[in-house]
């Protein structure tokens, strides 16, 4: 299991291989393409290619290896609840989900209908996320699904993002992710739509995630998905809800807004400003206000990062390159 290059996880596990096509967002589907090229490479566990579903019982217990806390991505190049996929065998990866509490498993599939099925009479484990894709109003439908079940995270994901999406209703939801899709036939993503998303999530208060512009740029004109990058109005936006560990070594997870943070010099607190604590957005202002400036806070900082801390976690939320001072 190696780092994913995908922004809001960590790793990926595979335990399944190939899918079938079921929505407007399939088209250009990326395992596919992936298949594709590890299978040319003689990968033996793509031989099968993408068309059939393969089930490796022998890539099972991969998590069981890591040592450190981990965001898992589950089945990136499948989905986990496929109609091919027995019962039995999900059962199976949910065994070694139960074994590795201090993991986070992020499971996301455009099959709600089955999803909500293969849970009815089955508890959800604590540290699995539960998502689905929502790429246009069609595929809406499955967000009704997912609010019916009792995961601690609930997502959406917005990826390949396909035409402005309507109302969301997003009470109940956690998490909402948002990219333009990448591939030489990609489809334009509208900056309009976009921000119809982010407004929606400020009104309901849920994490905004803005993973990329993908082919085609904010000005719509089309290039390398990297030159495009992944900046809205100027700015990044890669909110996520933040796990929690308390005394009874349950896990909680608590949206951004209801947390405490601080900024760090070089993986220092800020010396000019010790026990500076306040809300995400309001460190980010004094960055993008001082950094650069001979203010206070940054003319002793001639080079290195200045990040973003959340206090009841640890956990590094924004990190940039300071600025010489002016």
């Amino acid at each position: 299991m190696k780092k994913s290059k995908i922004e809001w996880t960590e790793t990926t596990w595979n335990p399944i291989t190939g899918c079938t096509k079921i929505s407007d967002g399939c088209k250009n589907c990326y395992a596919e393409r992936m298949t594709k090229r590890l299978q040319a490479m003689d990968l033996d566990k793509y031989k099968n290619g993408f068309d059939k579903i393969t089930l490796h019982e022998d890539y099972l217990n991969e998590p069981l290896k890591l040592t450190s806390p981990t965001m898992i991505f589950v089945c990136s190049m499948s989905d986990l609840f496929h109609e091919e996929v027995p019962y039995s065998f999900i059962d199976k990866v949910f065994n070694v989900i139960r074994q590795t509490p201090q993991h986070t498993y992020q499971i996301l599939t455009k099959r709600a209908i089955n999803m909500y099925k293969y849970f009815h009479g089955r508890a959800i484990p604590k540290n699995v996320w539960l998502g689905v894709t929502v790429e246009n109003k069609k595929a809406r439908d499955r967000i009704q699904y997912l609010k019916q079940l009792n995961a601690i995270v609930k997502f959406i994901s917005c990826e390949p993002l396909l035409e402005d999406i309507g109302s969301l209703l997003l009470n109940g939801i956690d998490w909402v992710i948002v990219g333009g899709e990448s591939g030489h036939n990609a489809r334009k993503m509208n900056k309009e739509w976009v921000l119809n998303i982010k407004e929606q999530c400020e009104l309901y208060h849920v994490p905004f995630f803005f993973k990329q512009w993908g082919e085609y740029g904010e000005d719509g004109v089309k290039r390398s998905k990297y030159k495009n990058g992944k900046l809205l109005n100027g700015k990044e936006y890669l909110e996520k809800p933040i796990r929690n560990e308390f005394e009874n070594n349950e896990y909680h997870y608590a949206m951004m807004h209801d947390l405490t943070y601080d900024v760090h010099f070089n993986n220092e607190q800020d010396s000019n400003n010790k026990g500076f604590t306040d809300s995400y957005d309001d460190c980010l202002s004094y960055i993008e206000e001082y950094n650069g400036t001979n203010h206070s806070y940054f003319k002793d900082y001639k080079g290195g990062t200045v990040s973003i801390i959340c206090n009841e976690t640890g956990e590094t939320i924004f990190e940039t390159e300071v600025k010489k001072a002016k």
